[in-house]
């Protein structure tokens, strides 16, 4: 609990958290909101439809115009090519930086526990398609 009470000293209300796939961002996210009060934004949810259906790049970035406007927020997914919205409004960024063989281990594990079902942190209908 030391953790959380040094956030809100520091006063953390704009957090990213960008990484590989795999390497942990959506755990992260989903623990640090109940626990700092802050409410958790998937990007991959934000960012498609059912069927893997992508929205527009210009729908994209007026979503995330609109998000980064709210007092507090932490936003999980690396969109690199509109990163630079939300991580100029974030007072707090982390970068994870885990090993290619652990997010590999990681996505197997999360293929196999959802078998074909939606992840909490993906829309309905948008299931992975690992072939290994």
């Amino acid at each position: 609990m030391i953790f959380v009470s040094l956030v809100r000293e520091l006063l953390m209300k704009k957090i990213v958290i960008i990484g590989s796939p795999g390497a942990g961002k959506s755990t992260l996210a989903s623990k640090l909101g109940p626990m700092l009060k802050i409410h958790v934004l998937h990007l991959d949810r934000l960012f498609w439809e059912c069927g893997w259906k992508a929205k527009t790049r210009e729908t994209r970035i007026d979503i995330l115009q609109k998000l980064v406007m709210e007092k507090q927020w932490i936003i999980e997914g690396t969109y690199l090519h509109i990163t630079e919205l939300h991580l100029k409004a974030a007072d707090t960024i982390i970068f994870l930086d885990t090993s290619p063989l652990l997010c590999l281990q990681r996505i197997r594990h999360r293929h196999n526990e959802y078998k074909g079902q939606s992840c909490p942190d993906l829309p309905d209908g948008c299931s992975d398609n690992l072939i290994l």
